[in-house]
């Protein structure tokens, strides 16, 4: 597993430099069959971004707040 820092992830929409740096991870993580997570997806637009990006697995607040129960990821697509 790699997983990428919200600071990485925050504004990505916009960012050109953290989108190739992203990029860049994904293609390393894919070459060594490594699974991506991004932490910190706060916006459908950095949900959007990452997921076309290729990055595997995503957790934030877009998704829920911390508790339970866990949503659906199929609530996002």
């Amino acid at each position: 597993y790699i997983k990428f820092d919200r600071s990485l992830i925050r504004q990505i929409d916009t960012n050109s430099t953290k989108q190739q740096i992203v990029l860049s991870m994904i293609l390393f993580s894919n070459g060594i069959h490594a699974v991506t997570t991004d932490e910190g997806i706060e916006t459908r637009e950095e949900f959007d971004k990452v997921q076309s990006l290729g990055v595997t697995l995503g957790q934030g607040f877009y998704f829920a707040k911390p508790g339970k129960p866990f949503p659906k990821v199929s609530d996002f697509i």
